[in-house]
């Protein structure tokens, strides 16, 4: 993205509106396996953060790293954003809910509890993804508790 414009103004300023635009071009080009594309949307020094204990990656080629195993676990692999959480216009962030849907082995799976974060910086003149955390709510923790355990106090 090299110029912004929005509601006529050119975006100077990080904004959570360019942070929405990012990310779904991240889901899209993701669904396509596109990996240039992908690339294109991360700023150099760019950290990802996921739900593996190693998913943790730091700079393009771990990112491509990163891709790159989710592509060899999968047959299809979509990121369906559900709702964007509330973010102040100014903010240089947006948090989704999301579902992702794959297929593995020929067997359809669809998972609802998704939930994904970046922030954005400004790189040579374009908004770029300075940091991502995806990653699925851990179903071993009850409704209503912040630790998945449980202990009677």
């Amino acid at each position: 993205i090299e110029v912004m414009i929005f509601k006529g103004e050119t975006m100077l300023k990080p904004n959570s509106e360019i942070a929405k635009i990012l990310i779904k071009k991240f889901c899209d080009y993701y669904q396509q396996r596109n990996m240039d594309k992908l690339l294109s949307l991360f700023s150099k020094e760019s950290y990802m953060l996921g739900s593996a204990m190693n998913e943790s990656r730091y700079g393009i080629e771990a990112i491509k790293a990163q891709l790159n195993r989710d592509w060899a676990q999968s047959d299809k692999a979509a990121i369906e954003i559900i709702e964007f959480l509330p973010a102040p216009l100014d903010a240089s962030w947006c948090t989704v809910f999301a579902r992702a849907n794959l297929t593995v082995n020929n067997q359809n799976f669809s998972f609802d509890n998704l939930r994904g974060s970046i922030y954005i910086t400004k790189e040579n003149g374009s908004w770029k993804i300075a940091h991502m955390h995806s990653s699925f709510a851990d179903n071993r923790n009850p409704k209503n508790h912040s630790f998945p355990v449980q202990v009677q106090i």
